[in-house]
């Protein structure tokens, strides 16, 4: 029931999943290519794991987006009720949004690999970044029930976490580290963004169940 909510929003939106595709496997090869070729191997992964922090994460936020904008629309939210009768929060729909990045992730780390040699930390730290995000783009939006409103805030940090990535003194509350790779010193960051993800969803989830029964509450009234 889940995959049939989230096919029927991606059938709605298809940009919503082929941009992430695009910078993953078209944007992000071309940009090690020319760098690669130019600069060699050193130089080049710098500038790819530079544009794959600043680029995949926020691109990413479209997948949830595209369902958010259905489900959390009244006449929207009927339609995929009607579709899945049992279905009164879309928890699952973010886990399985969640998968869907780590799949797109994987063929495209192990290409690198070839390349620059093992990249499983830049794997962990990536997808942690993306995994924050996108949860928090739940809360948000399961908070004011607007994606836009929703979506505002993890836009906006960022691109502050960007525009500052060479100030030191907010390493420690930005989720990207563009200007080194990633090391085993660093592993316990990503641990606790996982952990802050699972909680943001976890809270996600009672906001929007809370919701769903006051709402029928005062249906029934």
């Amino acid at each position: 029931m889940r995959l049939k909510t989230i096919k029927i929003a991606l059938r709605k939106n298809r940009l919503a999943f082929s941009i992430p595709l695009a910078v993953l496997y078209v944007f992000l090869p071309i940009i090690g290519y020319f760098e690669y070729s130019h600069a060699g191997p050193d130089s080049s992964l710098h500038i790819l794991i530079f544009a794959a922090q600043a680029i995949f994460p926020l691109s990413c936020l479209l997948l949830p987006m595209a369902h958010f904008v259905i489900w959390f629309n009244p006449y929207g939210h009927e339609t995929l009720v009607a579709s899945s009768p049992n279905h009164r929060c879309c928890t699952g729909e973010v886990m399985v949004f969640c998968l869907c990045i780590a799949a797109m992730l994987f063929p495209i780390s192990l290409f690198f690999t070839l390349l620059y040699g093992p990249l499983v930390l830049e794997f962990i730290r990536l997808y942690a970044q993306c995994v924050f995000s996108m949860s928090l783009f739940y809360l948000c939006t399961a908070c004011c029930k607007n994606t836009t409103l929703g979506a505002l805030p993890i836009v906006v940090y960022l691109f502050l976490c960007v525009c500052l990535s060479d100030l030191p003194e907010y390493n420690l509350i930005s989720i990207l580290e563009l200007q080194r790779l990633a090391d085993s010193d660093s592993i316990v960051k990503y641990i606790i963004l996982y952990v802050i993800s699972f909680c943001f969803i976890i809270t996600g989830n009672r906001i929007e169940k809370n919701s769903s029964i006051s709402k029928l509450s005062h249906s029934e009234v």
